[in-house]
Formats: structure tokens, C-alpha cells, sequence
């Protein structure tokens, strides 16, 4: 006599199907366990693991965080607007800076950053003294204001924009960095026409800094792109900075140049100045710190960066994942003097 079997609180619960000797109730009282125990599943085991799936797709499909924007307060009173583009790989991300050329703002590589955080970078761009929003200062000690221009700066604000525009700039990765969410000794930093000039030199800054006994200063610019270079500007030179001992193996750098006398000139200089068995290996190229390239157009700057035709971004990701990203001897490090 055949038989149906229901699973109920771990049991076998048999009845017959015949109509001989069965209970009126029997058939009804085991269709309504079934339903019981099919909304217990779908209520415990099948909903739950639906809405995760469903997250977990919504997560993918939104990407990288939203851009915020960081105001902050330089050492010398300036009010300096910084755009932020979180990663996404924690401790293990690669932070970018990229520095923006003269007569230009931040919202200008508003792409680019966009483009260097879907690989997983965090990429903060701020707007130099004088340019975008960062055009107010307050003097720390008399309080008075005053409107900055392009035009207006002179030599000294140049090296503020690197004591202070650029350097309170990393202080903010170093918060971020103390948090775990990048790890701030790979630092990489992209300059654009006299934005070069800028990263150079704060580059020789950084690697110039003594540590205090406990806490480790400076020394995390590991690597520097260099479009469309500028070697001098309003006083400021390269020059300096390329004599540092850093550049000859620590800092790994690329320099993309336009096909234009001065540019390719400047380029030239900086490699042939930086090129020897430390920064150049012959034969096994991914030994090799030190890059060039030459593009054949007329485009510079922005425009070298940003020309889809000319994939400059896709040049700039391969230098840093070559150079940084698959590196494995820069380890995450809490950053934070004795005390605090």
C-alpha cells in the first residue's frame, strides 16, 4: 500500500492514500504542516539569503564611494579645498595626489581621479593657494584677510604651496592612513606642467624630513608622474630636488611628454639626469624606476592626460601597479607620534 512521507521536527510522518479507514481530518491536517514548514523556510532560510544577494549585487553595481570635499586649514591661514576620492582595498590602497598646473583647479581632473579610484586607488586632489575654491587667507597673527589670485602670488607662494598647500594636504592621508583606510608610505604623486615643478620639490621636502625617536616623518613619496614637465617657474627650480639621492631608486617616476622642443627638452634633462644602473636596468625593464614617454601630439597638461585617444590613464595606472601596487615590501604602518 503506497505511502507519502512528510519531513515534520525531524520525524517521518506516514499516511495513507487510500480512502479506505482514513481520517477525515488527515489529508487536511498534513497539507497545512506542509505550508507551515514552507513559510518557516522562506521566512528563515531563503528571504534572508535573497536580501543578501540582493545587497551584495546592489553593492557591486554602485562602485567606488562618492567624492567628498575637505576644507582645511593651512599652517599659514590659507582656507584650502581639498576633493577626496576614498579607495577601496583598506590599508592596502595606494594613495594619489595629483597636483594641478597653474590657472587651473582641482574639478579640472574630476575624470581622471574618478578614473585611478575605479582601480581601487584613493586619489585626493587639492586646489593649490590662489586657484578653485582655495582663494582666502587669514593671517594667523594679525587676522586679516586676503583674496588670493594667480597673478598676485610671487616666489614665497610658491614654496608655501608646497610647506603648506601640498604638505597639509598629506596630513590629511595621514589621517586616513591611521584609520586603515590607505596605506599613505606608497604615495604617489601625479604633476601637471608646473604641478611637476611642485611634486618635484615636494618630493626633496618629504624625503628630507628627520624621524623624532618613535615616529617615522616622511619618507613616503614613492613615486612621481610627471606630465607635460616644467623645470622652473617665478623662481622655483627642479633642479635641486633632482640632485636628491632619493631619486636614484627610491622614488620611481614617469615622464610623459608632448611632441613640443621645450617639453621634450625638459623631459630629456630628467631622464638623462636620473638615468643610470639604480633607476635604469637594460635588460629586465620591470627592474627599471625610471620611465619616459613621448607622445606624438601637440596636446599638454590636462589635455595629455585626459585625450581617451592617447591613453595616457591607462599609462599612468600600468606605472603605479608595476611600481607600487605589486609591491610587497612597503608594509601598512600606524602613524602616530608617542603620546597620542
Amino acid at each position: 500500500m503506497p505511502f507519502r512521507t512528510l519531513f515534520y521536527c525531524g520525524t517521518m510522518y506516514p499516511f495513507r492514500t487510500t480512502n479506505r479507514h482514513r481520517h477525515p481530518y488527515r489529508d487536511l491536517f498534513a497539507v497545512g504542516l506542509c505550508l507551515l514548514l514552507l513559510t518557516v523556510l522562506l521566512l528563515t532560510v531563503l528571504l534572508p539569503a535573497t536580501v543578501a544577494l540582493a545587497k551584495a549585487k546592489e553593492t557591486e553595481n554602485d562602485g567606488p564611494p562618492e567624492p567628498i570635499t575637505v576644507n582645511r586649514t593651512t599652517r599659514d591661514g590659507v582656507d584650502l579645498s581639498i576633493r577626496y576620492f576614498p579607495g577601496t582595498e583598506d590599508e592596502n590602497t595606494i594613495p594619489i595626489m595629483i597636483v594641478h598646473d597653474w590657472n587651473e583647479e582641482g574639478s579640472d581632473y574630476e575624470e581622471v581621479a574618478r578614473f585611478l579610484q575605479s582601480q581601487g586607488y584613493a586619489v585626493v586632489v587639492p586646489d593649490l593657494r590662489g586657484h578653485g575654491d582655495s582663494t582666502q587667507r587669514v593671517n594667523p597673527r594679525s587676522g586679516d584677510s586676503e583674496n588670493l589670485i594667480p597673478e598676485k602670488l610671487r616666489s614665497r607662494d610658491m614654496i608655501n604651496i608646497i610647506r603648506n598647500d601640498l604638505e597639509e594636504t598629506k596630513r590629511f592621508l595621514l589621517q586616513e592612513n591611521n584609520e586603515k583606510k590607505l596605506n599613505l608610505q606608497k604615495l604617489c604623486i601625479i604633476g601637471i606642467g608646473r604641478g611637476s615643478l611642485f611634486a618635484l620639490n615636494y618630493a626633496l621636502m618629504d624625503w628630507s624630513h628627520k624621524d623624532l625617536v618613535g615616529f617615522k616623518q616622511g619618507k613616503d613619496v614613492k613615486a612621481i608622474v610627471l606630465i607635460s614637465p616644467v623645470l622652473s617657474s617665478r623662481g622655483l627650480s627642479a633642479k635641486k630636488a633632482l640632485e636628491h639621492p632619493a631619486f636614484e631608486g627610491h622614488i620611481s617616476m614617469l615622464v610623459v611628454a608632448e611632441n613640443n622642443k621645450q617639453t621634450l627638452k625638459n623631459a630629456n634633462y630628467i631622464y638623462n639626469r636620473l638615468k643610470n644602473p639604480l633607476t635604469v636596468n637594460d635588460n629586465d625593464n620591470s627592474k627599471s624606476t625610471l620611465f619616459i614617454t613621448e607622445k606624438d601630439t601637440k596636446l599638454k597638461g590636462h589635455k595629455l592626460l585626459t585625450e581617451p585617444e592617447l591613453n595616457t590613464q591607462k599609462i599612468v595606472n600600468a606605472f603605479i601597479l608595476v611600481r607600487l601596487r605589486k609591491s610587497t615590501n612597503i608594509p601598512w604602518k600606524e602613524r602616530k607620534r608617542p603620546g597620542e
